[in-house]
């Protein structure tokens, strides 16, 4: 899944679908965009064409770059904003691309354009901007709300959530007066934090409509979500959908799916966790973990006979890199733990996942280093609903990949993954 969805603990919009025309302040108040003063020079110039043409490019240890080559693409000292996190690129060759600098607290999209780089602050969180034929801009804040920008940036608006949704992600257009996203759907008896459904809604600009395009149901501890939707070709919507039972500790299903005529049909199973990209002729691009690059890599060609573009994340999130957001939270109220440590605190083991809290206990007690447990609730971006980590720390004196293999040696046969993660 995609490893940071964020959910706000705060108010949920709980207006019927319709759009808001922003005006005044606080939570649907209009954004300021700013500039400064372009950077003419031909590395600059050379880095907004690349951006603005129909070359692969990415997000990669935290700056843009040409995914073919791996150089990094710096289009404007605009863009430049210290402590911030690049994260969900998107680009319309000839118009524009906009990604978003995540930061503790306070995101700011940037939009480039030939001229330079335009940003535009919210006080919330921004994730997955996206843009229609003409440039129009749209994107989520705060999962509670879609924005929707005018070419020119002089109009923005609100569309807040459809009934029965409690988060929207991930728009896309499927035409110039048609937006679809995500939408993520309360059941009963699961607390309204828990991603447990998620469903394709499209919505109507001209009429002010929400319409329900797929019917995903999840029952008990089973879950049902949605990622990177992209618009193919022919006019269809493809996208990955991932589910498990929460009780169970095995790798969640992944699948690709397209939008029909009336419905949605499955296209095929898919061999791991892989989300897309974008289009590459007739082809996806895919974004899969990858050793080589350390984070995410881009491939293109069929789910099982995959080539490696290159390095880098479009729309899922830096593997990593540690989020703004979470290194400020007060790690010592996430879960138990067994204190000690004075190792690194940028990097962490994360073993699991379990689906019991004295399950995961019993291995902390077991791998004898100080950790914690964190569970869903603790980190919702990371920890499925209904499972269990541990956090393990990092001792001084070795380096992070001997003391991860010698921590999977002390797990011996425990049928769990450990790997190396930001600090959660």
């Amino acid at each position: 899944m995609n490893r940071k969805i964020a959910y706000s603990t705060g108010v949920v919009i709980a207006l019927l679908g319709a759009t808001v025309v922003i005006a005044g302040t606080g939570f649907l108040a209009a954004p300021e965009p700013s500039g400064c003063e372009a950077d003419q020079s031909s590395s600059a110039v050379r880095a907004r064409e690349v951006l603005l043409s129909d070359a692969p490019v990415a997000i990669a240890g935290n700056q843009l770059v040409d995914a073919a080559s791996g150089h990094p693409l710096e289009p404007d000292p605009c863009s430049v904003i210290p402590d911030g996190m690049l994260r969900h690129l998107a680009t319309l060759p000839g118009i524009g691309a906009a990604y978003v600098v995540d930061q503790a607290g306070q995101d700011v999209l940037a939009l480039v354009d030939t001229d330079g780089v335009t940003t535009v602050a919210s006080a919330s969180e921004i994730s997955h901007p996206t843009w229609s034929p003409a440039g129009r801009l749209a994107w989520s804040e705060n999962l509670q709300v879609l924005k929707l920008m005018s070419p020119d940036g002089a109009d923005v608006t609100a569309l807040v959530l459809p009934r029965g949704g409690v988060a929207a992600f991930s728009p896309i257009f499927l035409a110039e007066d048609r937006l679809m996203a995500v939408v993520q759907e309360q059941v009963k008896g699961a607390p309204p934090e828990d991603e447990s459904l998620n469903n394709l809604w499209s919505f109507d600009i001209a009429q002010d409509r929400w319409t329900r395009l797929t019917d995903f149901d999840v029952t008990g501890t089973r879950w049902s979500a949605i990622r990177t939707p992209v618009t193919t070709s022919d006019g269809s919507v493809s996208f990955v959908r991932v589910h498990a039972d929460a009780t169970e500790t095995s790798e969640p299903a992944y699948e690709l799916w397209r939008t029909a005529a009336g419905g949605v049909t499955k296209v095929r199973d898919l061999p791991g966790e892989m989300y897309l990209a974008g289009l590459s002729g007739d082809g996806f691009v895919w974004n899969v973990p990858s050793r080589a690059c350390g984070d995410w890599g881009l491939f293109i060609g069929s789910p099982d006979a995959l080539d490696e573009v290159g390095c880098g994340s479009v729309m899922t999130d830096p593997l990593a890199i540690a989020d703004p957001d979470l290194l400020v939270e007060e790690h010592g109220h996430a879960g138990e733990g067994t204190g000690g440590g004075g190792g690194s605190a940028d990097l962490v083991i994360v073993i699991g996942d379990f689906s019991s809290r004295d399950e995961a206990n019993g291995v902390l007690n077991r791998i004898g280093r100080p950790g914690r447990v964190v569970g869903h609730r603790q980190a919702r971006t990371i920890v499925r609903p209904g499972a269990w980590v541990v956090v393990a720390e990092l001792a001084g004196g070795l380096s992070a990949d001997e003391q991860l293999e010698a921590v999977r040696a002390e797990l011996d046969e425990c049928r769990c993954g450990a790997w190396l993660s930001p600090n959660l």
